[in-house]
């Protein structure tokens, strides 16, 4: 959606207030049939001096930066209410002030958006390429949640209450899947303390939660009379928004009840200890560096293993995050020989290096590596988690399974058009372009004798950011009978160097576990590991940057998912709705200005005759 178009608007209503500037105002506005103003015959008016709270870019800012001071890295969750608030009046005013407004909406949003991730320039000066069009991209975001929403409230005459929700949700979702999906920094998200509030998320997924903040911003500031109006403040406006609101909490608050009050016996879960180590992301090392920091590396989560071994003898197994392994998986697939920079027998050579850490830490592992597939015809480069067991007959290390990453991150994984242009990939740190996994895998955990074992199924870096990726997965197990009952992210966010883009990740891992109702351990590279129980709550996290342990023993959950079994039927039915209404608003517009058209021309005539 191009960012440079002006709102559709009959013709008879394109001199109106505060577009004529400096040039004065030709006539007074008056209601026309469409509830859009016209302008009639009146005494020369003074121009109005400006006003923010009339200012289609300072409305849009403002509720921007709530909207930014309520994620993190302030996390002043509060003001996410009053971002709907400031960006009401843009709705439901009858026109935009100035010329080319969407533009305005666009750097609105474009602005938000560099604040908010401004962490993706952090790895690499080739990063704030990516960053630029990122944020470009998800700046067109507002505009169009905008446009929706004013032609639902002026053409079809929905009501704010109902029309901006709808929009808002409609957008996350397009966000959720377009160009493989970011749904980071959700409006929703802002709400991840409010434990109440967060259990609808099992119902709709955390666009529920977004749908409410909007509905409840937009009913406050509907409330609230205007600066040109005398009438008293309209606390019925609010009724709608207060009934959805405390109905959401009451369904929260049962939930919790549920879980606090439950005496089902579930078969006890075996220890599952986190590491975290705190290698920051660095490009640009030289060969004999590089070394360096892959034993560094090594030698830091190897330690960590050993003393939570000591600590916890017979723990059940022992996670590291993403590529902290830093030795490849390599394997060759009916090559007649071996690579030129490879020998035919370093897959093998390659693999007693995973056994011998096995070995070493005396416990099973769950490591994250980077994984090179070699066919004939071509080399497939994998984000890869292998689990390591012991053989119950030998007792000798084995890969028990392996999973590759589905869902690769764009422009730290993957260049667009990357295959198409490879020089591409000239102008980043990235070899190239990752090849993504194509199934779910779930994992056993040893629970001890005469108990069920605990199926895990691990995610890797970004993939817990998109819900309907982790669903999928989901229920792909089920099928296979194997749905799992604890969600693991392995994740290096070390690329960020300790800002808020390690807590905005542990946010949406919070949101998976409730939307699912499985717990959710996060072992994550610098920071921020957590054990996350079914209901959202953070049971234990570690300091971002600073190296430690977590040992868990996730209660497998009792709770059912109706989100898990609808999926985004809600999200869904937003974004059909706004579908709706932009082509219908569209058709009608056309309609008005048409008919606005003709009857000038009939005018006109008329005084000629």
């Amino acid at each position: 959606m191009g960012v440079h178009m002006s709102e559709p608007r009959p013709a008879s209503t394109r001199n109106e207030l505060g577009a004529a500037g400096s040039a004065g105002i030709r006539g007074a506005e008056r209601p026309s049939s469409s509830g859009l103003p016209t302008t009639s015959s009146s005494p020369k008016l003074s121009a109005p001096k400006f006003s923010w709270s009339n200012s289609t870019l300072g409305m849009a800012l403002l509720g921007g930066l709530f909207y930014w001071l309520a994620l993190p890295p302030l996390s002043w969750w509060p003001l996410a209410w009053l971002a709907p608030a400031a960006w009401t009046p843009i709705v439901t005013r009858r026109n935009l002030d100035g010329r080319r407004p969407y533009l305005k909406l666009w750097l609105a949003g474009y602005l938000f958006w560099s604040a908010a991730v401004y962490w993706i320039t952090l790895p690499h000066w080739s990063a704030a390429i990516g960053w630029f069009f990122m944020a470009g991209y998800l700046g067109c975001y507002f505009p169009a949640f905008v446009l929706v929403s004013r032609l639902a409230v002026h053409r079809l005459r929905v009501p704010a209450q109902v029309a901006m929700p709808v929009a808002w949700v409609a957008m996350e979702l397009v966000r959720a899947h377009l160009f493989t999906g970011f749904l980071m920094a959700a409006l929703g998200h802002t709400q991840y303390g409010w434990m109440s509030l967060i259990q609808v998320s099992d119902l709709v997924g955390a666009y529920g939660v977004s749908f409410v903040v909007m509905l409840v911003g937009v009913s406050f500031a509907l409330v609230v009379p205007s600066s040109n109006d005398a009438r008293r403040w309209r606390w019925w406006r609010f009724a709608p928004a207060a009934f959805v609101l405390v109905a959401a909490v009451a369904y929260g608050r049962g939930r919790l009840a549920v879980v606090e009050q439950s005496t089902v016996d579930v078969p006890p879960s075996p220890r599952i200890a986190l590491i975290q180590g705190t290698l920051d992301t660095q490009f640009g090392l030289s060969m004999d560096e590089f070394r360096d920091m892959k034993l560094r590396t090594y030698d830091e989560y190897l330690r960590l293993s050993l003393d939570v071994v000591a600590e916890h003898p017979g723990v059940g197994l022992i996670v590291w995050p993403e590529s902290m392994y830093r030795t490849p998986l390599v394997t060759y697939h009916g090559l007649d020989r071996p690579p030129p920079h490879l020998r035919a027998d370093d897959p093998e050579y390659l693999r007693e290096n995973i056994y011998d850490t096995a070995r070493r830490v005396g416990a099973p592992l769950l490591l994250a590596l980077n994984a090179e597939d070699y066919h004939a015809d071509r080399t497939e480069w994998r984000s890869a988690s292998v689990q390591v067991t012991f053989d119950e007959l030998t007792n000798e290390p084995r890969i028990a399974a392996r999973y590759d990453k589905m869902h690769p991150v764009i422009f730290g994984e993957y260049v667009p058009l990357g295959d198409v242009f490879p020089w591409l990939y000239d102008l980043t740190p990235i070899e190239g372009g990752l090849t993504p996994g194509e199934r779910a895998v779930a994992i056993e955990v040893d629970a001890g004798a005469d108990t069920p074992p605990l199926l895990v199924a691990p995610n890797i870096c970004f993939e817990s950011v998109v819900p309907h990726l982790i669903r999928r997965q989901i229920l792909e197990l089920r099928e296979q009978q194997r749905e799992p009952d604890v969600l693991i992210t392995q994740t290096n966010d070390g690329w960020f160097w300790g800002s808020a883009g390690l807590d905005m990740h542990l946010v949406c891992d919070v949101f998976r576990a409730v939307e699912f109702r499985k717990p959710l351990l996060t072992a994550a590279n610098t920071g921020i590991s957590a054990w996350i129980d079914d209901t959202g709550r953070i049971v234990e996290q570690l300091p971002r940057r600073t190296p430690g342990t977590i040992v868990a023993m996730p209660r497998r959950s009792t709770l059912e998912s109706p989100y898990l079994d609808g999926g985004d039927w809600f999200a869904t039915t937003c974004l059909v709705a706004s579908g709706l209404c932009l082509g219908v608003g569209l058709l009608k517009w056309r309609r008005e200005d048409a008919g606005d058209g003709g009857r000038r021309l009939d005018e006109d005539r008329a005084k000629n005759a």
